[in-house]
């Protein structure tokens, strides 16, 4: 009897101890999980979510500020931000306890990137396997030279529309406890926005824009068109397309034999994708985004055909008519050229135009609309987002569109 007992006893201690562990285990496994949130590729990391929980600050010597200061005078009195690789200066990026080291300058083309007291920072890892928000490098800038939260708005609509477009947040940033406030985080062009997008690892590039640039400073700009046809192609995932040289290179002349009507859009784009990606920009209100030189361009290796990249849609500069009716530049013409192109952007645009779409859209996202209002009135006490501006383009997309058929 008292053996039973005493077997009894240790069977009991035995369920105990082995409940605890498994209590601790999934605790830690937890505990784990919970970290990894905070974390993204590589332990030290930044992830998203603690940045917009802690907010960033880049620490920069006195040196290297003064640098960052005397670029900034220099392109406020040209009004254009010359930029290049000698620029970067060394900083460290501190998010909670965690302090990353990078390399950051000054971004931007047109001065409203540095204007006031929020200004714009291309920001590099310096460190091997640390990165921010899953990226090597990232882009900070001030709310208002992305149109406050219409950028954002852009970003979530290309999604929808399952169009590559870049991780775009709000924070709060400093540099050298200065320049304070709420700031956007916008994601680069890498293999890392490719997998968040669903894409098989494949080239990205853009057309050199630094002659358009230099003419637009000297003004001597007359003619885009032969900027465009001799213009380099940038590779911008640069160490992946070096691995790949076969399909990069494929990738290249096929985007520089269209440039020179060697090649009919049909031979190099998705034309689907490209088509909404159109509508969403008619949708937001401007061209901008859709200019050559704003263009980024990824190389697909399973269709073998090229989408776009979306990325700065300035919807403060708004359109008074539909971009691609009303003789948009020379890239899109071979496209619209294109009878089942052309149909099925219409057909997408209508698709967009119609109410009851931007109705669904801000169902889903207006409680993170007004938080990130909340947010951005920090700095700018009037700002408020307006519904209208949607309604409005919608509108005015409808005038022109209804009388076509798709």
């Amino acid at each position: 009897m008292n053996y039973n007992k005493y077997n009894i006893l240790i069977f009991v201690s035995l369920v105990l101890i082995s409940g605890f562990s498994c209590t601790q285990v999934a605790q830690n496994k937890s505990d784990k999980s919970e970290k990894n949130t905070k974390l993204t590729r590589g332990d030290g990391s930044f992830s998203l979510d603690s940045l917009v929980k802690y907010g960033l600050h880049l620490s920069l010597p006195d040196s290297s500020f003064e640098r960052i200061k005397e670029k900034r005078n220099e392109a406020l009195v040209k009004e254009i931000l010359f930029k290049s690789k000698s620029d970067y200066v060394d900083g460290k990026l501190y998010c909670n306890d965690k302090e990353i080291k990078v390399k950051a300058r000054l971004k931007g083309d047109n001065i409203d990137h540095l204007k006031g007291s929020f200004w714009s920072f291309r920001i590099k890892c310096n460190e091997k396997k640390k990165y921010i928000i899953g990226h090597n490098k990232i882009s900070i800038q001030g709310v208002e030279t992305r149109a406050f939260l219409k950028e954002w708005v852009f970003h979530k609509l290309l999604e929808r529309e399952d169009v590559i477009g870049l991780q775009y947040d709000f924070l709060n940033f400093c540099v050298n406890d200065t320049l304070c406030g709420t700031y956007a985080i916008e994601s680069h062009f890498d293999n890392y926005l490719l997998q968040l997008s669903k894409r098989p690892n494949g080239p990205i590039f853009k057309i050199d824009e630094s002659g358009f640039w230099e003419q637009t400073y000297e003004k001597t700009l007359k003619n885009q068109d032969s900027i465009l046809r001799n213009s380099k192609i940038l590779i911008c995932n640069k160490k992946w397309s070096k691995e790949n040289q076969e399909i990069t290179t494929k990738a290249v002349n096929l985007l520089t034999d269209y440039l020179n009507g060697r090649k009919d859009a049909k031979e190099v784009f998705n034309l689907p994708v490209w088509a909404r990606f159109i509508a969403v920009s008619e949708l937001m209100g401007s061209p901008h985004n859709l200019r050559w030189h704003n263009l980024r361009f990824y190389f697909n290796p399973e269709s073998q055909k090229m989408e776009p990249i979306g990325f700065d849609n300035g919807t403060w500069l708004e359109s008074k008519n539909v971009y691609f009716l009303n003789n948009p530049e020379t890239f899109y013409k071979n496209m619209l050229s294109d009878t089942n192109f052309k149909t099925l952007l219409i057909k997408d645009a209508k698709r967009l135009a119609e109410s009851s779409y931007m109705e669904a859209f801000f169902d889903e996202y207006w409680v993170e609309i007004k938080n990130y209002q909340a947010l951005i009135r920090k700095n700018y006490p009037k700002y408020t987002f307006w519904k209208e501006h949607f309604q409005k383009s919608q509108k005015r997309m409808r005038v022109e569109l209804d009388p076509l058929k798709p």
